[in-house]
């Protein structure tokens, strides 16, 4: 049986989950440091005369942001409800 959709704000509160800012406080992120742009070098690239340039760059925030937002999707969907804070980040912290 599927679980419905919820999007990953809504399984946190609905499950009693460290919200995003809790895991950076735990992840002991420095805010200035989340603001930094990271890219891919597989997301460099030459167009014509222009110089060389990054087709997809995103802030450190926003990297980690979409990392925990899979991550609770999927102990969502792996039926996962009790959970404890530290457990949850710690294995957040393992798995990224």
């Amino acid at each position: 049986m599927s679980l419905p959709e919820l999007a990953a704000d809504e399984i946190v509160a609905q499950l009693f989950l460290p919200t995003i800012q809790d895991v950076f406080t735990a992840l002991n992120v420095n805010p200035s440091v989340l603001e930094y742009d990271v890219a891919s070098p597989s997301d460099y690239h030459k167009k014509g005369n222009n110089p060389p340039s990054y087709s997809n760059v995103r802030s450190v925030r926003e990297v980690i942001e979409d990392g925990y937002d899979e991550y609770v999707q999927d102990l969502y969907q792996d039926g996962q409800t009790q959970l404890d804070h530290s457990d949850v980040i710690a294995k957040f912290r393992q798995k990224n």
